[in-house]
């Protein structure tokens, strides 16, 4: 079902690229990390703005390792759709970035808090073929260290 869903997650991209999206995606952020970081709003956006559903998206947070991968915390009330996010961010690296990544499931669990099941996965993604990937995080995050209050 998970390869199913890889499927779907990468139909997802071209989809909303070639149905007026293009601009929105690309504006998400300067690299993938920054894309990643900008999903929570989109997921706000889309969910209660141009499409008020009301619905509670789910969250994603990103930090970057030493070594230059990523790990990408993807936290849902709904379970069993890492394959969508698998599939959309090989495409968004693809097709926004032009990078090749790899992604693995490094832990994945679920918390019930009263009836509600919440489920919690960490991917690790790395790119293939190392170029500009993390250039503009590492840039960033050296910014950062080197800012004065």
């Amino acid at each position: 079902l998970d390869t199913l869903w890889e499927k779907y997650g990468k139909f997802v991209i071209p989809f909303s690229m070639k149905t007026g999206w293009d601009e929105v995606l690309r504006a998400l952020g300067y690299d993938l990390k920054g894309f990643l970081d900008s999903l929570d709003a989109m997921h706000y956006f889309i969910d209660h703005i141009v499409y008020p559903m009301n619905l509670r998206g789910p969250s994603f947070r990103c930090v970057l390792q030493d070594d230059g991968s990523l790990l990408l915390h993807y936290y849902s009330s709904r379970t069993g759709f890492p394959g969508i996010v698998k599939g959309i961010v090989h495409e968004v690296s693809q097709r926004i970035f032009g990078i090749e990544v790899e992604m693995t499931i490094e832990k994945r669990r679920q918390e019930h808090i009263s009836s509600i099941v919440k489920e919690h996965i960490i991917f690790s993604i790395t790119e293939v073929f190392p170029s500009r990937f993390f250039f503009a995080s590492r840039q960033l995050r050296a910014f950062k260290m080197c800012k004065t209050d």
